[in-house]
């Protein structure tokens, strides 16, 4: 009797074949599972990292002549939040409806250091819808042209600090004394003959 001999050389590559494929298979599920868990640690650092940023309430860390905190995202996203609110404050201040101004309680932003002066410069303008003459406002007599619309200068010099405009009319929430100032333009178009 002859002794069997050893696995032939078919079985051999056969065998070595799914060892590599199993060798590689285990690899890529460790590498997975190992990238897998860095992405989740990462992704909760940053969670963490953003929440934080708007839980934070120290503005005094962040020096607005340093540029290495201006450039920090955290103190980029805040300032862009605060833009966004002050004018999304200033478009609620402008459109405001008809609330009598003792109840008018509009909260100062934080930053900001008291209440701020009253003072505004505005264009208007008439665009007629009629040519007869209507009463200037509810409370006078008087006839003339109202001032139907109120634009904003294109350079950026127009503004309204503390008061809003209603149906035309400026409406100041404080009480007190105020200069009040104005430049009256007229312009004439002469018939063609």
């Amino acid at each position: 009797m002859q002794a069997p001999a050893g696995p032939s050389p078919g079985q051999t590559c056969v065998l070595i074949l799914i060892f590599t494929v199993l060798l590689q298979s285990l690899c890529v599920a460790v590498t997975y599972m190992y990238f897998t868990s860095e992405l989740r640690q990462m992704q909760d650092k940053y969670s963490q990292g953003g929440i934080a940023c708007f839980l934070k309430e120290d503005d005094i860390s962040w020096d607005p002549n340093d540029e290495e905190s201006m450039n920090t995202p955290c103190w980029q996203v805040k300032w862009q939040l605060r833009q966004f609110v002050r004018k999304i404050l200033r478009t609620y201040e402008e459109t405001i409806p008809t609330v009598p101004e003792k109840q008018l309680n509009i909260p100062y932003l934080v930053g900001e250091r008291g209440p701020q002066r009253v003072a505004a410069h505005i264009t208007g303008t008439s665009r007629r819808r009629s040519t007869f003459p209507v009463p200037s406002s509810k409370n006078e007599k008087a006839l003339g042209q109202k001032i139907n619309s109120w634009e904003s200068s294109r350079k950026g010099h127009s503004f309204l600090n503390n008061l809003h405009l209603r149906n035309g009319e400026l409406v100041i929430h404080q009480r007190g004394f105020y200069y009040i100032y104005s430049q009256t333009y007229f312009r004439f178009q002469e018939p063609e003959q």
